[in-house]
């Protein structure tokens, strides 16, 4: 952490207005990962949802690709048998990931951002960020075609759980 007010020549607006407003600095991002700051988790109530619900709730979306990612992922957990240790809700499209038993907040989670997310991300890529508690958040953009070994890279990496068998 350098001290607020503090720039380097790579330090962007956001960077700047980041470290004078808290103090913070962020790293700057490397190719396909964000930067990561620190985070206090998902701090709203977590109602969960069923996969199959999300699913179908899913395929009603006009997402204008022949089959989109956030339907590939929860497809996966669903073939997998994944949803027995996984819990899901969603913010609009966007997937919210949490290992059952869900505790209260803050909790630790895994957020897939829908095409078209709140959270904005180019066309034809995917982005997947761990909600941290403690320590620091991560996001990784990555192409499109990459979301379902991501989602599974973060499933293993943030929360131990894995498919029996390789997406």
């Amino acid at each position: 952490m350098r001290l607020p007010g503090a720039s380097s020549p790579t330090t962007t607006s956001a960077q700047a207005r980041l470290s004078q407003n808290t103090g913070l600095e962020a790293a700057p991002p490397s190719r396909g990962t964000l930067p990561a700051v620190s985070g206090f988790g998902w701090r709203h109530t977590f109602i969960e949802r069923e996969w199959s619900d999300i699913r179908a709730f899913l395929g009603s979306v006009e997402w204008g690709e022949a089959r989109p990612y956030p339907v590939s992922i929860v497809d996966s957990v669903i073939e997998q048998g994944a949803g027995d240790l996984l819990a899901v809700t969603t913010s609009m499209h966007d997937l919210i990931i949490t290992p059952r038993p869900v505790g209260t907040p803050p909790l630790d989670v895994v957020v897939v951002r829908a095409p078209g997310s709140l959270r904005h991300h180019p066309v034809g890529t995917v982005l997947i960020e761990h909600l941290s508690v403690q320590g620091s958040n991560t996001a990784i953009e990555r192409d499109a075609n990459e979301a379902l070994p991501l989602f599974w890279r973060f499933m293993r990496t943030e929360f131990g759980i894995q498919p029996p068998t390789a997406p």
